[in-house]
């Protein structure tokens, strides 16, 4: 699971005939995106192979909280279907450090094992389709 949390600027690049006119929806926009993500991860160990006499793997929590910033760009564009309808792709690139490190209580019995767990998200990215309604100013999707 994974949360943004924060703030977007975007740099709109669509265009009015005229200020008089309706607003047209028809083009492409960019725009700038910064924030803070957190989730939660359930883990375990799942493999028989690491089962010791006594020392169920099952016991041994891997469970991790990753978080961190992250900054991005967001891209898209949108057509106008006649009286209403609109369709759009967009797409967005976000870099950053999410992650957490874990103690991996494990290699007490292992020393061939670390004692720590690490996972980061150094980048992440999104590509959807959207469906809305040309409502003038206001384009519920």
């Amino acid at each position: 699971m994974r949360i943004h949390v924060g703030m977007a600027l975007g740099l709109g690049l669509l265009a009015c005939s005229s200020p008089a006119s309706a607003f047209d929806w028809n083009g492409f926009y960019a725009g700038l995106s910064a924030g803070y993500s957190f989730g939660h991860s359930d883990g375990a160990y799942d493999s028989p192979d690491l089962e010791q006499p006594f020392i169920p793997f099952s016991t041994f929590n891997l469970d991790s909280d990753p978080s961190g910033a992250f900054i991005g760009v967001t891209l898209g564009g949108n057509a106008a279907l006649g009286d209403g309808p609109v369709v759009g792709i967009e797409g967005d690139l976000s870099f950053g450090s999410v992650g957490d490190t874990i103690a991996d209580d494990f290699a007490t019995f292992r020393t061939d094992l670390g004692e720590e767990i690490s996972s980061t998200t150094g980048f992440s990215g999104t590509l959807r389709a959207h469906l809305g309604f040309d409502g003038g100013d206001f384009m519920p999707t």
